[in-house]
């Protein structure tokens, strides 16, 4: 067997049981996406998938976060509860991949690498 097959065969049920997943079931994806020969890179393959990966409150909580807006404030902009917002951002944080202290300014940093952010 030859490296490309046997990483395809490694890969594909990563991709196929971390599909929805966050970054984990994007990278898998686009690992088999290379090994398949589609000839995307798994960085181009990683950004247009983030943007199906992610619900669209989450894209509003990620857009509310980039331009600052306190967890009340994103409450009381969507017309949820705090508790939503905060279920939502760890939801986002987690798929994002980021953690921390500076998981804020971590996580725009990855959505504007990923091309979710402008």
């Amino acid at each position: 067997m030859d490296n490309a097959s046997e990483g395809w065969d490694r890969a594909a049920p990563l991709a196929a049981g971390a599909a929805d997943d966050g970054l984990l079931g994007a990278a898998a994806a686009a690992l088999c996406g290379v090994l398949d020969g589609h000839g995307a890179t798994p960085a181009q393959l990683s950004s247009s998938r983030m943007r199906g990966v992610l619900s669209p409150r989450e894209r509003d909580v990620l857009r509310a976060l980039a331009v600052g807006a306190s967890q009340v404030e994103m409450a009381t902009q969507l017309g949820v509860k705090q508790t939503t917002v905060s279920a939502h951002l760890m939801r986002l944080y987690r798929r994002l991949g980021v953690s921390g202290p500076d998981v804020r300014p971590a996580a725009i940093a990855r959505a504007r690498r990923l091309g979710l952010l402008p």
